[in-house]
């Protein structure tokens, strides 16, 4: 009988083990943005929950992972430009962080998040049209100077976190640009 119970706990062990690598593939930065392009070419409409998002990989599995940590990536992956649909990306992720929902993975933990978009307000950089690599690069020492370094914080799974800050750094340029008050940025530092 003590045979037995051990081999179940090392039978369960080795499958919590198999399912926690999984989660790593399905978090790391260069899976999600290849799988994301199945979804199609047309950005997906507004969410009307806070629920899971179906993704289906190349062997047809069917993951359920975060619609907010994906909403994130598509909005990079999807325009990498100023336009209405990122204005919508902001407004979702201002509501996000407003009810402090919970973003679940091996890389965005609880308030993660949260932290992502504060950091890069006390940088306040200006909107100069830099693409993704211009950003990074000129802002990297900088951001590392701050309390929430992103190598000790992030443990080198900085790649999304580097997508929402150039999000962020879009969506400031937008607003400068169409001079509306009513937007996540302007919410969000009056209530910081």
């Amino acid at each position: 009988m003590k045979k037995l119970f051990l081999f179940l706990v090392c039978f369960c062990s080795l499958g919590c083990f198999a399912q926690v690598d999984e989660q790593k593939e399905l978090f790391s930065y260069k899976f999600i943005e290849e799988k994301i392009l199945l979804i199609g070419q047309d950005p997906p409409p507004p969410p009307t929950d806070f629920g899971v998002f179906l993704v289906k990989s190349e062997d047809n599995r069917i993951w359920r992972t975060s619609l907010n940590v994906l909403w994130v990536i598509y909005a990079f992956n999807y325009k990498k430009s100023i336009d209405s649909n990122l204005y919508l990306f902001s407004h979702f992720l201002y509501e996000t962080l407003n009810l402090k929902r919970t973003i679940n993975s091996e890389i965005i933990q609880r308030h993660t998040i949260g932290n992502s978009f504060k950091l890069s307000c006390k940088i306040r950089v200006d909107y100069d049209n830099l693409s993704f690599d211009e950003f990074r690069n000129k802002y990297t020492d900088k951001i590392s100077e701050n309390k929430y370094t992103i190598k000790h914080k992030y443990k080198g799974n900085d790649e999304i976190v580097w997508t929402i800050y150039y999000f962020l750094y879009i969506n400031n340029g937008y607003i400068k640009q169409n001079g509306n008050i009513n937007n996540f940025y302007a919410h969000f530092h009056n209530n910081k």
